[in-house]
């Protein structure tokens, strides 16, 4: 297994500033749209460090792979979500698969609002039941994932590079030749499969952290074992799921029930 750390983000990037501001009582607490504006700047300001991420994550010779960040939910949420549309997926897909994390991480949210509030409570001098709401406020957009937050993101790509071809060749510095080979991996002979059949193909697999990452953290998976598994079905097409059992005995050696899959790559970023 190789594991490879990117560093794609600075120590006062706009999720420390948010942090610092929430619990700082001679601060004015700052909101969701810091956050969109540290996902833009993922686009604008910040892309030559995910470049490496990207690369990685396009190479099929890495599968399967799995990424995360600490909450798994921006950062891995962003890479996610630019693969979908490098793919073709709709953006109204994007974004509802990108809004799954708070379903799956919905006990994990409820434990650190909980901290938060008495950490605030604390900063202020006030009771816990007390705390201002533009105070909670901050604390759910360091939590949550919001719509906005990816789709300013993926406006951004539109307003600097007209299109998601350019962004991928002229932004991301996927050549032609690397991003078909990605595309036959995940899709192969089925790439006419609808926007929503290609999430379920790419499967970004709702798994919580493995030992020693952060217990709240999403991890995206591709083509891993588990992921084969919960792709079968009712409702996979049938199409699909032997496309994906051929991936599957290529690319993964049989484990044994209840061992986690194998893995040739897994990035922490």
């Amino acid at each position: 297994v190789e594991i490879v750390q990117a560093s794609v983000s600075s120590d006062d990037n706009e999720f420390a500033v948010l942090a610092n501001a929430m619990l700082d009582p001679d601060s004015e607490p700052l909101g969701p749209d810091h956050i969109a504006a540290y996902f833009r700047g993922n686009v604008t300001d910040r892309l030559d460090r995910y470049r490496p991420v990207f690369q990685a994550a396009t190479d099929p010779g890495r599968y399967p792979l799995l990424f995360n960040c600490t909450a798994g939910k921006d950062r891995t949420g962003f890479v996610a979500g630019i693969l979908l549309r490098l793919l073709g997926v709709d953006e109204p897909t994007v974004l509802d698969d990108y809004m799954l994390s708070n379903a799956v991480r919905r006990g994990w949210i409820a434990e650190r609002e909980d901290e938060h509030r008495l950490r605030i409570a604390e900063s202020q001098g006030v009771p816990h039941d007390e705390v201002p709401e533009t105070r909670l406020e901050a604390s759910r957009a360091l939590l949550n994932c919001d719509r906005h937050f990816l789709k300013a993101a993926l406006d951004a790509v539109h307003d600097r590079w007209g299109s998601w071809e350019a962004f991928r060749r002229d932004g991301l510095g996927l050549d032609d030749g690397r991003f078909a080979a990605y595309r036959e991996a995940l899709l192969g002979c089925h790439q006419h499969l609808t926007c929503r059949q290609i999430r379920t193909t790419v499967s970004h697999s709702t798994r919580r952290a493995p030992p020693g990452r952060t217990g709240g953290a999403r991890c995206r998976m591709v083509g891993s074992w588990t992921t084969h598994r919960r792709l079968r079905s009712p409702s996979t097409p049938e199409a699909t799921w032997a496309r994906y059992s051929q991936i599957r005995s290529r690319r993964s050696p049989p484990t044994t029930p209840g061992t986690a899959p194998a893995t040739t790559g897994s990035w922490a970023l």
